[in-house]
């Protein structure tokens, strides 16, 4: 089902994993797949199909979260269940769910198990581990940002966004020189965010600007070669395909083309930059 995922077949590996689960329907690795695959195929769908499958998602990923002995598999069920709690505004359950996960302030599991390795394991292994732990932090923090601008958008505060998306960027760069690739999708969407406050502002110039810059990094990240969304592989077996590639290109021109977009970038569509933008994004 991974490799129908990572060609676009996405209800195929739902159709088949369903077919599977009445022969094994207390397979916990399988209902956790097809949970994933419901859940990652609601994009660019409608609110009632979207909606539909969020619901069966979650019923599925705390099936597995309340039977499962698989610790990370847990962790990334009441993840998961988190996620679709917040999309779906009911964010008293969301906060019960992300309480399974969330240590004391001060308490950085992850890190502690990183220094624990430099000292237990080789050095390619204990590296390995370290810069894992590191990655991740920085994921973090801008999984964060996203969320800020997020709540910056639904109150208006547009230059506060230009600004958060600036700082951003100039630390995806410090990443992106470090070879942490992966970033050239958060890249995208953070010059796209900048791009569409510019336009609120109807700063078309800095608008188009910043959208040449996202649909830069699109690019470079589908032109990669490694498989997974994320240069960081702390997970073993099945869960190493927790993060599938998802086009980034694809996902801007959704984006781009949706009801929204339209009317923010409709003074610059018909500019010759905007449409090269559209032609490449189609076509690199």
């Amino acid at each position: 089902t991974t490799r129908l995922g990572k060609q676009g077949k996405r209800e195929d590996a739902i159709a088949l994993l369903r077919q599977t689960l009445e022969r094994y329907p207390q397979n916990e690795v399988l209902t956790f797949e097809l949970a994933r695959h419901l859940f990652i195929s609601t994009r660019f769908r409608s609110t009632a199909k979207r909606r539909e499958r969020m619901s069966e998602a979650a019923a599925l990923f705390l099936f597995v979260a309340e039977r499962t002995t698989d610790t990370n598999r847990r962790a990334w069920c009441y993840q998961f269940l988190t996620t679709i709690c917040m999309v779906n505004s009911d964010y008293a359950k969301a906060e019960q769910y992300n309480n399974c996960l969330l240590t004391g302030r001060g308490i950085y599991p992850k890190v502690t198990a990183a220094v624990i390795a430099l000292r237990l394991q080789s050095p390619d292994e204990a590296e390995y581990a370290m810069k894992n732990t590191m990655a991740e932090s920085l994921y973090e923090y801008l999984y964060m940002s996203n969320w800020y601008v997020a709540f910056l958008f639904e109150n208006k505060r547009y230059e506060d966004i230009a600004a958060v998306c600036e700082r951003a960027l100039r630390i995806i760069k410090v990443g992106l020189d470090a070879g942490q690739n992966y970033l050239y999708k958060e890249a995208a969407e953070f010059a796209e965010s900048q791009a569409l406050a510019y336009a609120r502002m109807e700063q078309y110039a800095d608008s188009i600007e910043a959208l040449e810059v996202s649909c830069a990094y699109a690019c470079a990240y589908d032109a990669l070669d490694n498989d997974l969304t994320y240069d960081v592989y702390d997970m073993t077996g099945e869960m190493h395909h927790i993060e599938e590639r998802i086009s980034a290109r694809a996902d801007m021109l959704g984006t781009l083309q949706c009801g929204e977009r339209q009317s923010d970038y409709g003074p610059i569509q018909s500019d010759p930059r905007y449409q090269a933008i559209l032609t490449r994004l189609q076509t690199s």
